[in-house]
C-alpha cells in the first residue's frame, strides 16, 4: 500500500512575512493560478481580498442594451448574493466599502425593447437594501465610498454604529438634517444636497481633519455655523459664490495647511494676515493666490484659473516668492508663457523641485454622434433569466483566466543622446508656443530648469507626441538634472517614471520601457 505523504508545514520553512511578500509581487492571473493548488495561500490572502469591496449599479446600467443585458443582470445578481453571505463572518475583514447605486430611475422607462429589463430593477432595488440593511455589520470598516443614495435618519445611524470609520465619500447624494454628527477624520462630497434644510451637518467639527466639497460649498459651510475646526488641514472647495462666507469659514480654521478653490466670485474682501497662517499648499484663482501667498510658508500653488494670460504670470510669480519657505512645485493651467518668462521661473524659484505647465493648444472638433432614427422599428427581445440564489456562482471561469500563458515584458527600447541642434526646424511650428517648441528651447539649451527638479509635466491640449519624439527630450533632462523622476510631454498618453536608468510609462495597456545609454557624439 502507497503511505501518504506527510503535509508539509509551510510556515516552518518560510515565515509569514516572506509569503505575503511573495504575494505582493504577484499578477492578479497568478494569484488565481496559486490559490487553486494551494491552501495555506489561500488561508492568508482570504483576509487581504476583503480588505476592500466594490460594486457598482450605476456603471452596469450604463451601456445597457440588448446585446448584454442578460450578463448584466447576471453580474448584478452576483452582486446581490455576495452582499448576503459578506455580512456572516466576512463582514469583519472588511475596511473600505465602495458601492455606487443606480440614479433611482428605473431602466423599464427609457428599454421598451427588452420585456423583462424589470429583472434589473428588480435587483437594483434588493442591492440598495441589503446594502443600508447590513452596514453596521462591518465594524473594522475604515472607509466608506457609496453615491447616489438617501442619507436619511435610518442610514445616518448605521453610520454611527461604524466604530472604526474615519472617511466618508458620498456622490450624488440626498443629505437630510439631523442633529447626531459622524467623528470621523475625512469628509468628501461630490453633487450632494440637504433634503428640507439649507444646510448639510455630517462630521462633528471637533476632529475633521479634511474636507472636500463641490461644487456648491455653501450648504457644507453653514452646516459648520460659528464652531471652530482646531484639526482640519485640508480643505477643497468647488465654486464658491460668496467670498466673505469663505473667508469668515477659513478664519473658524486655524490649522488649515492646504486649501483648494475651484472658483471664486470676485470682489474679494478684506483679508486679515493673521488668517490661515499655517497655510503650505495652496490651489486657486489668481486673485486668492495674490492675497494669500505672501508671508505664509506655502511651498505649493496651483494655479486654478481656466485661462492664465501670458502678462498676469510674473506678477502672479513676484507674489508667491513673497512667501516665507522656498517654493518646491509650482502649476500653471492653460498659460502661454514665452521663453523670457520661463527663465524667470527658473531663476525666481531656484529650490524648485516640480513644475507643471498645460499649453492650451488648438481647439479640434471631436466625433460625430449618430442617432437612430425616431421611425425605426422597435424589436422586442422577449428572453427570460432564472436567477437562483445557489447557483449565482457555480459557472466556470474562462480558461485564459487560469492558464499559465502571460505576456512577457517587452525589453527596454535604448537611446543614446544625440548632440544636435534643434533650432532650425522652429520655424515650421509656428510661433505659439508649443510642447514641441518648448523641448526646442530645453535641446538647444536655451532654457535650463531649477537644479533641484523632481518633476516636469508638460501637456498640450489635444496633443499626442510620438514616443519617437519623446526619448531625446528624456535622454538629455536625465543627463542635466539627476534628482528627475517624473516626465511628461502628451496630453493624451501617462507619464514617464524613472527607475535607475530605465523609464517607463503606460502606453494604451501596454508598458513601454525607455534606457539611456551612454551618448553618441556627433563628429
Amino acid at each position: 500500500m502507497m503511505m501518504l505523504s506527510k503535509v508539509t508545514q509551510y510556515l516552518h520553512i518560510m515565515p509569514l512575512e516572506l509569503w505575503l511578500a511573495c504575494w505582493s509581487l504577484c499578477s492578479l492571473q497568478q494569484l488565481r493560478r496559486i490559490s487553486l493548488v494551494c491552501k495555506f495561500f489561500r488561508s492568508l490572502v482570504i483576509p487581504h481580498l476583503f480588505e476592500e469591496q466594490t460594486l457598482d449599479v450605476a456603471a452596469l446600467a450604463q451601456g445597457l442594451d440588448r446585446d448584454n443585458w442578460m450578463d448584466r443582470v447576471r453580474h448584478l445578481h452576483r452582486t446581490a448574493v455576495r452582499l448576503d453571505k459578506l455580512q456572516g463572518s466576512f463582514a469583519p475583514l472588511v475596511h473600505t466599502w465602495k458601492a455606487t447605486f443606480h440614479h433611482g430611475m428605473t431602466l423599464s422607462r427609457y428599454h421598451s425593447d427588452i420585456e423583462n429589463i424589470h429583472l434589473f430593477d428588480t435587483l437594483s432595488g434588493r442591492v440598495v437594501a441589503t446594502f443600508f440593511a447590513t452596514l453596521r455589520h462591518y465594524r473594522n470598516l475604515s472607509s466608506l465610498h457609496f453615491g447616489f443614495a438617501t442619507i436619511d435618519l435610518g442610514v445616518r445611524e448605521a453610520l454611527r454604529c461604524l466604530p472604526a470609520l474615519k472617511e466618508l465619500h458620498l456622490c450624488n447624494c440626498g443629505i437630510a438634517a439631523a442633529e447626531a454628527l459622524l467623528r470621523i477624520d475625512a469628509l468628501k462630497m461630490i453633487d450632494c444636497f440637504p433634503i428640507a434644510s439649507d444646510s448639510i451637518q455630517l462630521a462633528s467639527p471637533e476632529i475633521l481633519r479634511t474636507l472636500d466639497v463641490t461644487p456648491d460649498v455653501s450648504p457644507a459651510i453653514s452646516g459648520f455655523g460659528s464652531d471652530t475646526l482646531s484639526t482640519l488641514v485640508e480643505l477643497s472647495l468647488g465654486d464658491v459664490a460668496d467670498a466673505q462666507q469663505l473667508f469668515q469659514f477659513l478664519a473658524q480654521c486655524p490649522q488649515l495647511q492646504l486649501l483648494a478653490i475651484g472658483f471664486l466670485e470676485l470682489p474679494l474682501p478684506p483679508v486679515p494676515p493673521s488668517i490661515i497662517p499655517h497655510l503650505r499648499d495652496l490651489t486657486a484663482p489668481p486673485e486668492v493666490v495674490r492675497v494669500l501667498a505672501p508671508h505664509r510658508p506655502i511651498h505649493s500653488v496651483t494655479i486654478s484659473d481656466r485661462r492664465l494670460r501670458k502678462a498676469d504670470i510674473m506678477p502672479l510669480c513676484m507674489a508667491i516668492s513673497r512667501a516665507t519657505v522656498p517654493l518646491q512645485s509650482l502649476n500653471l493651467p492653460h498659460a502661454e508663457p514665452s521663453l523670457e518668462i520661463l527663465a524667470d521661473i527658473s531663476s525666481l524659484f531656484s529650490e524648485l523641485k516640480q513644475l507643471s505647465l498645460k499649453l492650451p493648444g488648438d481647439p479640434i472638433c471631436c466625433g460625430i454622434f449618430d442617432y437612430e432614427s425616431p421611425g425605426s422599428p422597435i424589436t422586442v427581445d422577449r428572453r427570460t433569466l432564472e436567477l437562483n440564489d445557489d447557483e449565482a456562482f457555480t459557472r466556470i471561469l474562462p480558461s485564459d483566466d487560469i492558464s499559465d500563458a502571460e505576456e512577457d515584458a517587452p525589453p527596454p527600447i535604448k537611446v543614446a543622446e544625440r548632440t544636435e541642434k534643434f533650432s532650425q526646424r522652429l520655424s515650421r511650428f509656428g510661433p505659439k508656443i508649443s510642447v514641441r517648441i518648448l523641448l526646442g528651447w530645453l535641446q538647444d539649451g536655451l532654457l535650463f530648469l531649477p537644479p533641484t527638479i523632481e518633476s516636469f509635466l508638460v501637456e498640450e491640449v489635444d496633443l499626442y507626441l510620438p514616443s519617437e519624439d519623446q526619448h531625446q527630450p528624456i535622454a538629455l533632462l536625465a543627463r542635466l538634472y539627476p534628482h528627475l523622476r517624473r516626465l511628461r510631454f502628451d496630453g493624451l498618453e501617462s507619464g514617464w517614471i524613472r527607475t535607475g536608468d530605465l523609464w517607463a510609462r503606460e502606453v494604451r495597456g501596454r508598458r513601454e520601457v525607455v534606457k539611456i545609454v551612454a551618448p553618441v557624439l556627433n563628429v
